[in-house]
């Protein structure tokens, strides 16, 4: 069963995904849309719970915290648990012995009750809050798999945010962040100095930088940078020369107007970080 008391984001994420899953599930089943069904269980049970919940759990499973070690074991159990149930119709025989493994009711999973769907466990704000850190986690591993920084090998890292929200929910789960981008020490702050030589990364409000004196060449950062700005440089191009095109603007319904404006606004912005960034590297 699961806790009375689910405060960890880690855990209101992956509840509401279940619980959305069951819901997506069921519906493509009903509709006789057997891709929809399993490509949701895909997503679901390697995007979410293997690749980050489970990662995710795995700093109080090797923690001394006994209750909150009790509490992510509980949560494990009950979404995998859940999950086998609704992947039987495609995967009755290995849904059924793993299910088998786990403490149940009845004696076979194909007479097992349905998993129904629980709106009370949707969390937009949650969802939301981990989508942020899968970007700022995502962007510290895309800088160690460029700069080719050994995997067990734990770095420094800064968050630059201008937003005491974005501030907030960093410095709140930054015990997972640390784990899974392998950090030693974090430091978070609108104020906080970027380091010198340091690879860099733009995630929405949030500036990443990860110093790299000694740790790697620095030379190939500074090809990153010039590749990622050309990139950024030809795609602000292409909006300004659609957004300074009558017909497109007479034409086009309001809505992708100003989608595209605030594409270009969103490019330019990033576009002078990073070349600020290129300009540091070089000095």
């Amino acid at each position: 069963t699961l806790p009375d008391d689910v405060s960890e984001l880690a855990d209101r994420w992956i509840l509401s995904l279940y619980n959305r899953t069951v819901l997506q599930v069921t519906q493509s089943l009903d509709a006789y849309r057997f891709d929809e069904a399993a490509r949701g269980l895909y997503d679901f049970v390697w995007s979410a719970y293997c690749d980050w919940y489970v990662e995710m759990a795995k700093v109080r499973l090797n923690g001394n915290d006994a209750k909150a070690r009790e509490q992510v074991q509980s949560i494990l159990c009950v979404v995998l648990e859940g999950t086998l149930r609704l992947m039987h119709p495609i995967a009755p025989f290995i849904s059924e012995a793993l299910w088998q493994t786990f403490p149940h009711e009845g004696d076979a999973l194909i007479v097992a009750d349905w998993p129904t769907h629980d709106d009370l466990w949707l969390n937009d704000t949650a969802e939301r809050e981990m989508a942020q850190l899968q970007e700022v986690v995502g962007a510290v591993r895309n800088i160690r798999g460029t700069m080719r920084i050994p995997p067990g090998k734990r770095v420094d890292v800064v968050f630059k945010t201008t937003s005491s929200e974005t501030e907030s929910i960093l410095s709140a789960a930054q015990h997972y962040v640390k784990e899974l981008a392998r950090i030693e020490t974090l430091t978070i702050g609108a104020d906080v100095a970027r380091p010198s030589q340091s690879a860099s990364a733009v995630v929405g409000d949030t500036e990443v930088f990860v110093p790299l004196a000694g740790v790697i060449d620095l030379d190939v950062e500074r090809q990153r940078l010039e590749k990622e700005i050309g990139g950024l440089e030809k795609a602000v191009g292409g909006l300004e020369k659609k957004l300074g095109n009558d017909a497109f603007l007479k034409n086009a319904p309001a809505e992708v107007v100003e989608t595209e404006r605030a594409r270009q606004i969103e490019y330019q912005t990033t576009l002078a970080k990073l070349q600020e960034n290129l300009a540091i590297l070089a000095e």
